[in-house]
């Protein structure tokens, strides 16, 4: 069962995200609807993918709490839940894609170097 810190931390780390394509410059909009259909596409495609897997990580390696190393990877990937709306919007307003995805990249490199400790021999 996932604590109420955790799915707080998951849910934080999304909105985070998602808000950071807010304050970079605007990058450019979408012309024509070919784009804005493949950028809506994606954009649900990675917030879809990534709820699953969220959902499958809490179901098996967080079923009793579980280590470090597995709750760094459900806040990583809620991290890409909010990457993946940022894109969503993206195809609606002009927004800046490279601090979403840069925060992601964070996430998932601290995800990383807790997989890395885990598998070393660490907790």
């Amino acid at each position: 069962m996932l604590s109420f810190t955790l799915k707080l931390a998951a849910a934080l780390a999304a909105l985070i995200v998602a808000a950071a394509a807010l304050f970079g410059p605007p990058g450019r909009s979408p012309a024509g609807t070919y784009p804005i259909a493949v950028r809506a596409l994606a954009g649900l495609g990675l917030c879809a993918g990534s709820l699953a897997l969220a959902s499958a990580v809490a179901d098996t390696f967080l079923r009793q709490e579980g280590l470090p190393a597995f709750k760094a990877a459900y806040v990583a990937v809620a991290a890409a839940c909010g990457a993946g709306a940022a894109v969503l919007c993206s195809s609606l307003a002009p927004l800046d894609l490279a601090p979403p995805f840069s925060l992601l990249a964070l996430a998932a490199g601290c995800s990383g170097l807790l997989w890395v400790r885990f598998y070393v021999g660490g907790h």
